[in-house]
């Protein structure tokens, strides 16, 4: 995510842009640099088509509307919030400016990672870590470890018996299940064993959905919030993607598991009497 602030040496309102942005960054978990940009000159104002300082930006759009029919230029710049004229743009649209960014890179989460030259292994158990994007650990971390996310690649490790959850690719940084403030469903041994993170299943749920029923139409109801753009895998799922495979692998087990009863069984029926 690229937030840039925009401002000319001496702004009055420098401190408080400063501030508003690292307070809306907070609020949403994001973590990471706010690239100050100084316009000095005219040249540069109209390189950077400037309407006045201080200017919020993220991933190039402006926080706020540009003034109608701005001519780049040196100068200061108002907002009016709620009819009246001020020096900084209102907090909710920053935040709904770092949200639609946030929730941008979560769309991806479908999208498969590209696999890593070289592979990684966990430092505690060895085993293979998964690519995970840093935005994962930002929004599930607690907060106080949000901070120390770098912007680089992380791996999941996804062993059930190991504790660590994430680490990075040098092994320097690791996190455990307790850094975490959700419960990391493959790790679990009691539930709730969280299998879809975005709509609340669980594999509880799905279970008692096929002692009842005798299927699972968690597939197809979780396919189609996919398809209408409301999943946000990568800052819901601790593994960072997409929940499918694992919604699928639970089902196939229970298909397979002839210990799991289904609505045609009658567990209460008496046994035939064995022939004399």
């Amino acid at each position: 995510m690229r937030i840039e602030l925009l401002v000319f040496e001496g702004c009055p309102n420098l401190e408080q842009a400063r501030v508003l942005l690292q307070a809306g960054m907070a609020s949403l978990g994001i973590a990471g640099e706010v690239r100050e940009i100084r316009v000095e000159t005219p040249e540069a104002a109209r390189q950077w088509n400037f309407p006045g300082s201080p200017t919020l930006r993220v991933n190039g759009e402006d926080v706020a509307p540009l003034p109608e029919g701005f001519e780049p230029a040196l100068g200061c710049r108002t907002y009016v919030v709620q009819g009246r004229r001020q020096g900084l743009p209102d907090p909710a649209w920053v935040r709904q400016a770092l949200r639609r960014a946030q929730d941008a890179e979560a769309h991806a989460c479908c999208t498969p990672l590209a696999k890593p030259r070289t592979a990684s292994a966990c430092p505690a158990c060895r085993t293979e870590g998964k690519p995970v994007k840093p935005v994962t650990l930002r929004a599930l971390l607690q907060p106080h470890l949000r901070s120390e996310v770098k912007d680089e690649m992380y791996r999941f490790c996804a062993s059930p018996d190991c504790a660590l959850v994430y680490f990075s690719a040098d092994g320097a940084q690791s996190f455990a299940r307790v850094d975490l403030t959700v419960r990391v469903g493959v790790k679990e041994r009691s539930g709730p064993r969280p299998l879809c993170y975005c709509f609340g299943h669980s594999a509880e749920s799905v279970r008692d959905e096929w002692i009842v029923t005798g299927k699972s139409t968690v597939l197809e109801s979780i396919k189609a919030e996919v398809k209408a753009g409301t999943c946000h895998c990568e800052v819901t799922n601790p593994g960072g993607g997409c929940c499918l495979g694992d919604i699928t692998k639970e089902v196939k087990a229970l298909s397979a598991n002839p210990a799991v009863p289904s609505p045609t069984q009658d567990c209460c029926a008496p046994s035939k009497p064995a022939c004399c």
